[in-house]
């Protein structure tokens, strides 16, 4: 009966013993030494990658791979790997997917936040407890002078009174 090995026996760099090597070992170039023992005596003379590097580390092939991204970079796209510095960043109506107007009432909620900032008082009661930015007009336009700071429940009394109530305020669940 025929042998299924697809392998070649090579002699070992390092005590001259003659080992078999699997067919994929001799592709990748590993097929060397007959064990970890020699292995480990062929790497003396090398330095390691991590050589005087302080505290754990992971190579930078791995890192990059991770994501454990160079300190003072900023993220180019939501769980991306890779990063992008500020000064090139695509922002606004240079970034490839601005939808401007068009965009959701939801994006313009946060928009309007991250621009203007949070919320502080009800520009109705004064109230102070759950505030958030409401539309004046219901056109979602990203000026300021279409929004205002209200609570909850003056905002839902507001858009009762505009026959613009659909059950739930948007911008109220985000702390």
């Amino acid at each position: 009966m025929k042998s299924k090995k697809r392998g070649q026996y090579k002699k070992c760099l390092i005590c001259g013993s003659i080992f078999y090597a699997h067919r994929y070992k001799i592709k990748e170039g590993n097929a060397k030494y007959c064990s970890i023992k020699c292995s480990g005596k062929g790497r003396i003379g090398y330095d390691p990658w991590n050589k005087g590097v302080k505290g754990i580390h992971l190579s930078p092939e791995t890192e990059w791979k991770k994501g454990i991204i160079p300190k003072g970079a900023v993220l180019f796209g939501k769980g991306q790997n890779y990063y992008c510095p500020p000064e090139k960043r695509l922002t606004g109506i240079k970034h490839f997917a601005w939808k401007g107007d068009e965009a959701n009432q939801k994006t313009i909620h946060s928009w309007i936040k991250r621009h203007f900032g949070k919320a502080k008082v009800c520009e109705k009661c004064g109230s102070i407890n759950s505030i958030g930015w409401a539309n004046k007009y219901h056109t979602y336009k990203r000026k300021i002078e279409d929004w205002m700071q209200l609570c909850l429940s003056c905002h839902r009394k507001y858009d009762i009174k505009n026959n613009n109530y659909k059950g739930g305020i948007i911008g109220f669940n985000e702390a």
